[in-house]
């Protein structure tokens, strides 16, 4: 059980429960833009503060809800604001939790999809506070 919603101060918080019942084990939330042409940059930066747990930021280069997924871990420290860059070379392809090693690599002209998840059965309460979401240059650090 999960839910996205937005603070007073603006803030994005992905917030839930993860139950391991029923096969369960991961909460998910992502969101369907136009295709992002994102050649011209390294990766995407996030601040985000945490609960301690590890989640997941997750692009798609389709518009269907099902398909190949690429993703990157990422830790937080609990209740501490933290700024990730997350480089689009270190994004693995999977399918329903499933590594794709042969897969092609993220076509960073064709993104059209970002998401955010908690899995690897970390059962309990989570809360993922999210200020910021770019993506960036690292040569000359802009944003």
């Amino acid at each position: 059980k999960s839910q996205l919603s937005r603070s007073s101060d603006g803030t994005l918080l992905f917030q839930g429960n993860v139950s391991l019942d029923l096969g369960g084990g991961f909460a998910s939330v992502r969101y369907i833009f136009r295709t992002l042409n994102a050649e011209n940059y390294n990766g995407i930066l996030i601040n985000i503060k945490g609960d301690g747990q590890i989640y997941q930021l997750r692009l798609r280069q389709q518009e269907q809800f099902d398909g190949v997924a690429f993703f990157q871990h990422f830790e937080t420290v609990a209740e501490e604001w933290l700024e990730i860059f997350l480089p689009f070379d270190h994004f693995q392809a999977s399918y329903r939790g499933r590594l794709l090693p042969n897969h092609p690599k993220l076509n960073k002209r064709e993104i059209s999809q970002i998401g955010l998840m908690i899995s690897d059965k970390q059962k309990g309460p989570f809360r993922l506070a999210v200020k910021r979401i770019a993506v960036f240059k690292e040569e000359d650090n802009s944003i």
